[in-house]
């Protein structure tokens, strides 16, 4: 199943915000010390899948425009603007704003880097999705740290996540396959 890792991902983050939500009073420190924890393992594996890639030009390339367009685009205001709409929906009890930053800092956090375009890439490619599995512990952890400062705007950052690993699967899957003109 092509779309395994992409699901995988978002029901990793989906539980570890559930989790977070039930272990909300964590001490600061042991957050701090997972965060840090989390960081070291995700500079590590950039570097290891680094060394291995014989087309690592193309991932810097790759982030680079992306940040490009993205910034040209206004995508971290639109995500904002979603927040805060996501927010007026289902309202916050714990003060103005918190279902929002939760949401647009999670999704930042989740979708934007080279192991959810790789990962995405090799489970529609190769239908290898260990890149994803690996990404998927991390962000479930991350999600888990982040619901207990954030809240349950976490939660709703598996839905982007999902859909823009499952568009980097059909945009990869068109152009190995070829865009057919109708």
């Amino acid at each position: 199943m092509v779309l395994l890792g992409t699901i995988v991902n978002g029901l990793c983050i989906a539980a570890g915000t559930l989790l977070g939500k039930v272990l909300h009073r964590i001490p600061e420190k042991v957050k701090t010390t997972v965060m840090h924890g989390i960081g070291l393992a995700v500079c590590l594996l950039g570097i290891q899948m680094g060394l291995k890639s014989e087309q690592f030009l193309i991932v810097i390339f790759s982030l680079v425009f992306g940040g490009i367009l993205g910034e040209w685009w206004g995508f971290e205001d639109k995500l904002n603007m979603l927040g805060k709409w996501i927010e007026k929906k289902v309202g916050s009890s714990s003060g103005e704003g918190t279902i929002a930053k939760g949401f647009v800092t999670a999704t930042l956090i989740f979708v934007i880097g080279a192991m959810a375009i790789i990962g995405a890439l090799d489970s529609g490619l190769r239908n290898d999705h260990r890149v994803l599995y690996t990404k998927s512990i991390l962000d479930g952890f991350t999600s888990l740290i982040l619901s207990t400062t954030l809240g349950i705007g976490v939660l709703f950052s598996a839905v982007p996540s999902f859909f823009i690993k499952a568009l980097l699967l059909y945009l990869r899957h068109k152009l190995i396959n070829g865009y057919q003109l109708s």
